[in-house]
């Protein structure tokens, strides 16, 4: 038998065919997956954020959007390969979402911190969508002002296509 091909990896980019392995959780929220990126830790080439010097992203969505959350998050953490994100940052995201979405942007927060034999900060970034009346509330008050109110909403940390604003 012919030996399996090791995928490319995530540091020669994305033209390249490399992309980071994404891990899914089902359960995490009843109806709901938790998708979370797997290569990341273990990549020098990542550009460390304020708050870890490497860390992985993750992301909960509908099981519907399973699919649609992988690819994000992969294409995510292609990004952080040049670029640093970090807990109380937002992106604007619209161009990748799909048709029927009501968010723009999606606001990253601290997920949580990974134990390490090591002096490196690792930790996890979580993504979660946004509507347009939640990145300008958060423009104005704050990220964690934001992440408290979706809290308060009860709708924190599920990315949800569908759902209105908590904010009018």
């Amino acid at each position: 038998a012919d030996p399996l091909l090791p995928p490319v990896p995530l540091q020669l980019g994305r033209d390249a065919g490399g992309r980071a392995d994404v891990l899914v959780f089902n359960g995490y929220i009843e109806g709901c997956t938790l998708l979370v990126t797997t290569d990341l830790v273990e990549c020098n080439d990542q550009m460390p954020s304020a708050t870890y010097q490497r860390y992985e992203i993750a992301m909960a969505t509908r099981k519907v959007d399973c699919e649609w959350g992988a690819e994000f998050v992969s294409n995510l953490a292609a990004y952080t390969l040049s670029t640093p994100i970090g807990p109380g940052e937002t992106m604007s995201v619209e161009s990748a979402l799909p048709d029927r979405s009501t968010l723009s942007s999606v606001l990253f927060f601290d997920y949580g911190v990974i134990e390490s034999e090591n002096a490196i900060q690792l930790g996890v970034i979580g993504v979660m969508g946004i509507t347009p009346q939640e990145l300008a509330f958060k423009s104005k008050h704050g990220g964690a002002a934001l992440e408290e109110s979706l809290k308060s909403a009860g709708v924190f940390p599920l990315t949800d296509h569908t759902r209105a604003s908590t904010i009018p």
